[in-house]
């Protein structure tokens, strides 16, 4: 396979490993969080993955993210700019162009279903190349910049300031690698 589009698809793998770590716990969370964390080459990821595996319940998330916890998971908590019915709107668009569906119940501004749309774009793009396809590829590639400068960044980087001196090692894990990510990502390209 291309080498393009094996670094791509690793991409695209840490984007959903994160999103998974940004979800709440469930025991379909827990097999699909140990099952991505196996197969990604990422020493920061696995060891955060490990962690919350083991320190992760339905409680202690609703506690951190749930109203009057420490992080606020949702991008609407973190603007002041913006009316939350446009953000939500502008978000919905977003996923309807490019078929996104999101099995969480979550609103659309949540930042699992955020980084699992990055994640999304990514695996889109790199099936576009593995079929030959550059406009499709470069139409994900300017989509998903596009929602990293504009939801993605000012999200991510909010969240991991609130996570990022928790008592919790897999939420300090985690917004170091959302920090890492978001970094690795770089200003001009996703």
């Amino acid at each position: 396979m291309n080498h393009c589009i094996c670094s791509i698809l690793h991409e695209s793998s840490e984007w959903r490993l994160i999103a998974l770590l940004l979800e709440c716990p469930s025991e379909e969370w827990r097999v699909q969080l140990k099952s991505l964390s196996e197969q990604i080459d990422h020493p920061r990821l696995k060891q955060v993955a490990a962690s919350a595996l083991q320190e992760a319940t339905r409680s202690f998330y609703h506690t951190t993210f749930g109203p009057g916890g420490p992080a606020a998971a949702r991008e609407v908590s973190y603007l002041q700019s913006i009316q939350p019915g446009l953000l939500l709107h502008e978000l919905q668009e977003f996923y309807k162009a490019f078929a996104y569906e999101y099995n969480l119940e979550e609103p659309p501004d949540h930042i699992a279903v955020e980084f699992g749309f990055m994640s999304y774009l990514k695996l889109k793009q790199a099936f576009a190349l593995s079929n030959g396809w550059r406009e499709q590829a470069e139409v994900s590639a300017q989509a998903g910049q596009q929602f990293l400068q504009r939801h993605l960044r000012p999200l991510g980087s909010a969240l991991a300031a609130n996570l990022e001196h928790s008592e919790v090692e897999y939420l300090r894990g985690t917004a170091q690698c959302i920090s890492d990510r978001l970094a690795q990502a770089g200003p001009d390209e996703y």
